[in-house]
């Protein structure tokens, strides 16, 4: 079994509403979560680029940065907001290197994104 990388998904919290965000995003993401508990609403989204990682996170801040002036200020209220690449664990290669650009890295930072890395393991997505 390879290493792989699997998907990202975009994670973020707002004391405010994200309705506006969701409702831009909502065409080219798959909502996993979009609830509200208490004081703090809570979004989580597929991202429906799976070639690399470069490609999904590029993808994600090129939605971001094309959000209307009304679901910015609703994003820049965020309190948490997260880029989680996934990958599946294996047994080959012996390493694998994945790389985001530094001007990737700071249209992240622009946009108030950090990153998180989960690894599954082996067999978890594939089955196998």
């Amino acid at each position: 079994m390879e290493i792989r990388y699997i998907t990202a998904d975009l994670e973020f919290d707002a004391p405010t509403s994200l309705d506006r965000v969701v409702a831009e995003l909502e065409p080219q993401v798959v909502i996993h979560l979009h609830d509200r508990t208490g004081e703090l609403h809570s979004v989580a989204l597929g991202i429906m680029v799976e070639k690399s990682p470069e490609e999904s996170v590029a993808h994600i801040c090129a939605l971001l940065e094309g959000l209307s002036p009304p679901a910015r200020d609703a994003w820049d209220q965020c309190t948490r907001r997260v880029v989680d690449l996934a990958f599946e664990s294996g047994t080959t290669p012996k390493d694998v290197t994945y790389t985001i650009p530094a001007g990737l890295v700071h249209r992240l930072g622009e946009l108030g994104l950090a990153i998180a890395v989960t690894v599954y393991r082996v067999g978890f997505y594939s089955g196998e």
